[in-house]
């Protein structure tokens, strides 16, 4: 386009001599990316693959990404062979120092929720919040723990909508802690986790696919579906064309 305002280059050193194998924008002709009115629009990068959509191999990072409104967004699954962990600073104070929070684990899709509750009497409806209660594919189980001094109490009933705490030695005053765990409302809709992932070398694998081409002493592992699973033998060759030969 003569007059588009994007670009691109093989081979880019930064202006932190940093080195690119490729680089580019699809900025305006000002390089703000966005037009006066504040707008904005296009797309830094798109790539489509039938088997995959695109793969990054760093030899220390893997991928990093930035954005104001989300730094990555999955449209499908996301599975992953290591952890998962949030980064938390310890205070509020700007350059706090961070500490790992890892994601809570489960073999199916649950949900939790958590809080305390005060009794006053026979018996008290806890109601969970309609955020939780949304969620929430089934009844869940709800554990009570009195706080302070020991008490008798337990689950009199709970449902999607809460539960009532009550007192087997008759009416007490009584704080106490809860944590409610729940199948998540699309817990059916798992699927089983595919056949070539549950394979022990799978990460071996994909690290062959990931091939770095400059090294000439090795090859590179083929990757293809066949229509019914994921392959990485010799994909077959494309049909050619037969040759039509001039009259």
């Amino acid at each position: 386009d003569q007059a588009g305002g994007y670009w691109g280059a093989l081979g880019y050193k930064s202006s932190s001599a940093i080195t690119f194998g490729v680089y580019g924008s699809n900025a305006f002709g000002s390089g703000s990316g966005r037009s006066g009115t504040g707008v904005k629009q296009g797309i830094g990068g798109g790539f489509y693959g039938s088997t995959i959509g695109s793969w990054s191999h760093g030899e220390l990072m893997g991928a990093v990404s930035s954005g104001s409104m989300f730094a990555a967004y999955n449209v499908g699954n996301v599975y992953t062979s290591g952890y998962t962990a949030d980064l938390v600073p310890k205070s509020n104070g700007e350059g706090a120092e961070r500490v790992a929070a890892y994601a809570v684990t489960a073999t199916d899709l649950k949900v939790y929720d958590n809080g305390d509750g005060q009794l006053a009497g026979g018996q008290v409806f806890v109601p969970f919040t309609a955020a939780y209660a949304g969620m929430l594919g089934g009844t869940p189980t709800v554990t009570v723990t009195s706080v302070g001094s020991p008490a008798q109490l337990y689950i009199a009933s709970v449902d999607k909508s809460g539960f009532t705490v009550a007192s087997g030695s008759g009416p007490v005053n009584a704080r106490f802690n809860w944590i409610a765990v729940g199948a998540r409302v699309d817990a059916a809709r798992v699927t089983e986790l595919p056949a070539e992932i549950r394979a022990g070398n799978f990460d071996q694998t994909m690290r062959a696919v990931m091939h770095n081409e400059a090294d000439t002493l090795t090859t590179g592992k083929p990757i293809w579906f066949d229509g019914q699973r994921v392959r990485f033998d010799a994909p077959p060759e494309q049909a050619r064309m037969p040759k039509v030969e001039p009259n």
